[in-house]
């Protein structure tokens, strides 16, 4: 198994999974997801950091 792929996978996989949590009907996991934003992005890219974290912080605190 070639190491690159798999590891595009899991940041892809990794960012809809925090997607879904930052999307999430209860407050609780919403806001756990939201204080872990700056150490998640910290391991993506600079692009899927732009195209998937900043969209959702601009959306719910006016800023980016």
């Amino acid at each position: 198994m070639d190491l690159v792929p798999a590891c595009m996978r899991l940041l892809r996989d990794s960012v809809r999974a925090c997607a879904r949590l930052l999307h999430d009907n209860e407050a609780e996991v919403r806001t756990t997801a939201a204080g872990k934003i700056t150490k998640f992005s910290c391991i993506l890219s600079p692009k899927l950091t732009v195209q998937h974290i900043l969209p959702w912080v601009k959306n719910h605190y006016g800023f980016a």
